[in-house]
Order: C-alpha cells, then structure tokens, then sequence
C-alpha cells in the first residue's frame, strides 16, 4: 500500500488502482466515522467532511454510506440521494460519489470494474465471510452492469490478522471449509479465506491486493473493536471523478 497525507489527514491507497487517474480512494487513518455513545456526532461529520476533501479535492461530490448489519445484500447507488437499505454493498457507476465502508477489525474491500467504470465498496466481517459476500458482491456486478470477473479488481484495507482472529467456538460458528485457514489451536487467517473466495468467483490472483495490515496491531493508526471494544470505526472509501 501506498500511504498518503493531505495536511492533517493521512490514509493508504491500493498499488492496484494507481493506473486509474479517475479513481480516488483511501483508507483512512485515526478519522473516527461512527458516532458513539458519548454524542461525538461534530467530530465525525468533520471526519467525513476531512474525507470528502481528500477525495474529491475541491469539486462538488458527497459520501454514501450503508446501515451496514453483516448480511449479503448488495444495494446500487443511481443518484447522490439514493434512499439505502440495510445493505453491506454498495455500487455505482456515476461520477463524485464517494462509497463508504465502516468498520473496526472487519475488512472493506472496494471492487473494481475499469471496462464499464463500476465501482463497490463491500463491508465483511466473519459473519460476511460465513455468507461470502463477495461472492454475492461479484455477481451483482455481473447482472447489473455485464462485469466480467476477469476484469474485476478487489483490494482489501486494514482489517483483522491471523495474529488476533481467534475463534474459541470455531467449530460452531465457522464452516468446515475454513478449518484450512486455521492457525494454531484457535486462530483464522481470513486474509487467506477472502483471497479464497475472491479466486472461487474467477478474480485473477494478479488483480487481487490485500492490505495484511493488522487493525488490532495498530493502535496509532487505526480502531479496533478486537482491541479495545470500541463504537469508533476507520473509513475505507471509493469514487469516480
């Protein structure tokens, strides 16, 4: 990853989207979107407001954001004001409209397809990774606007490490097919299960990036439910210009 800095606010890029000079995208560093129960909800919205200039500079564009709930549903952004269900997707293909993902320790992927200019932003946790979301994300793409898989590009930010994805009750809460990204007697390299998933969909192995930058790791740059038990949440965010 490629780390970045505009004045005060700092975030990673993918290697992967840096041919693309339309795209903007970021993962965010120390910039709190979820407001908690302590009412920060100034605070955030000067986080989102910091984002959206990172982004997009000085021209006219606006965040989208999910009620995100660990489901599969995948719901399209046709205008800036799109009404959004409880989703844990969101895709478009319209210019200056950043998507974004929240998340402490889960995984925001952003998907791109640079032969019809769609892009989607996927929220996963284990419970995401369970119902293979990006196996749901992938084929929304395909009925919605023809994406080919071998074009598709996924990147995945910061999220939870094999160092810290323990799972005392794996064997009630995670499939048998997962038991091959154990490691040790309890822990899960879900890294390697969402580069799994994203290769079962027909991704080439050469158009997948993944961060492997351990949220819980990384107290200084980034929150983590994991860690701390925290309401906060990082940005992970996309857009077209």
């Amino acid at each position: 990853m490629i780390q970045k800095q505009r004045g005060t606010t700092s975030w990673y890029e993918f290697e992967l989207l840096q041919p693309f000079p339309y795209l903007r995208h970021g993962c965010f560093v120390s910039l709190n979107v979820a407001p908690s129960s302590q009412g920060d909800e100034d605070a955030v919205q000067e986080n989102r407001r910091l984002i959206t200039t990172a982004l997009f500079e000085p021209s006219h564009s606006s965040l989208v954001e999910m009620k995100q709930v660990h489901g599969v549903d995948i719901s399209i952004v046709s205008s800036p004001a799109s009404p959004i269900n409880t989703c844990d997707g969101i895709a478009t293909s319209l210019p200056h409209i950043g998507l974004l993902v929240k998340h402490a320790d889960c995984q925001g992927c952003l998907l791109f397809d640079p032969e019809h200019r769609v892009i989607a932003a996927v929220h996963c946790g284990w419970k995401g990774s369970v119902q293979n979301i990006y196996k749901a994300a992938v084929e929304r793409l395909k009925s919605e606007w023809g994406t080919r898989e071998e074009a598709l590009i996924a990147c995945i930010g910061p999220s939870l490490g094999p160092c810290h994805a323990e799972f005392t009750n794996w064997k009630e809460e995670l499939p048998p097919s997962f038991e091959s990204f154990r490691r040790g007697e309890h822990h899960f390299d879900f890294w390697e299960i969402s580069r799994h998933q994203l290769l079962s969909c027909g991704i080439s192995p050469s158009h997948i990036e993944i961060a492997r930058i351990c949220t819980c790791c990384h107290p200084e740059l980034f929150f983590s439910y994991r860690r701390d038990k925290t309401s906060q949440r990082n940005a992970t965010c996309i857009a077209i210009v």
